[in-house]
């Protein structure tokens, strides 16, 4: 498995405000009570006549309620404290503020209204930013529900649909990422590339074989691909410990289509391959493997002996050579594995199998030792004979010299 890479975060383009609401307050020693005074303007600074204001005290308790005259002047005695205040009017969306009254002192200021569809823009955006600060929190969960709430009021808001693709399709809900993808491409037509990671996983999910080569290539744009790929890769991991076989070689082969650099997919493929004896399969993931790591020695391993099962002992010594050279004792299991053969009553296949042994790595010794009985039990006295005698130069003190001097002598 490879180890979890650090999960990619998703691409914020902060939203600013389309307006800002003014509480220009000043205050001012006040004769016998504590008084709030403010005037309600529009955003052209014409008076707002009739307003409704509330204001409630920030810590619980009874709302003052008023409105304002037709020169927009509103005035109230409040109680010394924090206030909350709301401010409507028809036509305008609700404006809220916050005030601290004092003793003594009188409150004035300005509060200017937005037409309600501003408004109404605003607090998508509002919503949005709130996502954000989740997003910066590492609260996808409720990131999620403020960009939604961006989204449900403010539907052509493209960058709250994008951040939902991308929040749903990371938790794997295809269902509300691919609602949130195909909205935001309705925005946005060419958006794929600030989108890819979200649409490269609905594509896959979905089998969309027309659409996922266009999101895996955005993915490799943007430098996402080596995170993706580890993921696809560990969902094949998981899916070869359930023995499904078939699916984690899916898997492998999509994180080798998304990433062509992960040695780690092609090794898997070529290993699956290779222990159920599918030797031109596995040679086809190792051809891969090889290309990236010239010197990976399990690769080495397999395409020997893949290429000694497809009976073709050219290839076979080539990546035996290749073999011993990046691990020394790599003969010896080739060996053993001949012996077992021998010993399994099939002495033409294992004199083949150390046939190639030898052409890789002529001075072996227990490669001719084995080599030598192979041919005596095949009936080949001077082949034999060499092989033995060749044993003998090499390694005269071997333990098992006696017998080959014994076997000598018999012959």
């Amino acid at each position: 498995m490879i180890p979890n890479q650090r999960r990619p975060r998703v691409g914020i383009t902060l939203a600013l405000a389309l307006f800002g609401v003014l509480f220009a307050f000043s205050s001012s020693p006040a004769a016998a009570q504590d008084t709030l005074e403010v005037e309600v303007v529009d955003q052209k600074g014409k008076k707002v006549a009739e307003a409704q204001i509330v204001a409630t005290p920030s810590e619980g308790g009874e709302p003052v309620t008023g409105t304002a005259n037709k020169k927009g002047k509103y005035t109230a005695a409040l109680a010394p404290g924090a206030w909350d205040l709301v401010v409507t009017a028809p036509g305008f969306g609700a404006t809220k503020a916050a005030v601290q009254i004092e003793a003594g002192m009188t409150y004035s200021g300005t509060i200017t209204m937005v037409d309600a569809e501003t408004a109404r823009l605003q607090e998508a955006r509002d919503a949005f930013n709130a996502g954000v600060a989740r997003i910066q929190e590492n609260d996808d969960e409720g990131a999620l529900e403020q960009f939604e709430k961006a989204a449900s009021i403010d539907d052509s808001l493209s960058e709250a649909h994008r951040l939902i693709a991308l929040i749903t399709s990371q938790s794997g809900d295809i269902d509300r990422a691919e609602a949130a993808l195909e909205r935001y491409f309705e925005l946005q037509p060419d958006g794929m590339q600030q989108i890819a990671p979200a649409a490269y996983e609905v594509y896959r999910a979905r089998g969309d074989a027309e659409r996922l080569p266009a999101a895996r290539q955005a993915v490799r744009d943007i430098g996402a691909a080596r995170d993706l790929a580890s993921k696809v890769f560990n969902e094949g991991v998981a899916k070869n410990r359930e023995d499904d076989k078939q699916g984690a070689i899916a898997l492998f082969e999509e994180a080798a289509a998304l990433d062509p650099t992960l040695a780690a997919a092609f090794r898997s493929i070529a290993a699956l391959h290779f222990n159920d004896q599918e030797y031109e399969q596995a040679l086809a993931a190792l051809d891969s493997l090889l290309g990236l790591d010239p010197e990976h020695k399990e690769g080495l391993r397999m395409a020997f002996f893949s290429h000694y099962e497809l009976g073709d002992p050219e290839k076979a010594t080539e990546y035996g050579r290749r073999w011993v050279a990046q691990a020394p004792g790599a003969t010896n299991e080739v060996v053993d594995t001949a012996k077992r053969t021998f010993e399994g009553n099939n002495p033409e296949d294992a004199r083949k199998l150390l046939e190639v042994a030898l052409a890789f790595d002529p001075d072996h010794a227990v490669g001719h030792y084995t080599l030598g009985r192979v041919y005596a039990g095949l009936g080949d006295i001077p082949a034999a004979k060499k092989h033995l005698n060749r044993f003998l130069e090499l390694s005269p003190n071997h333990p098992e010299a006696g017998d080959a001097r014994s076997m000598l002598e018999g012959l």
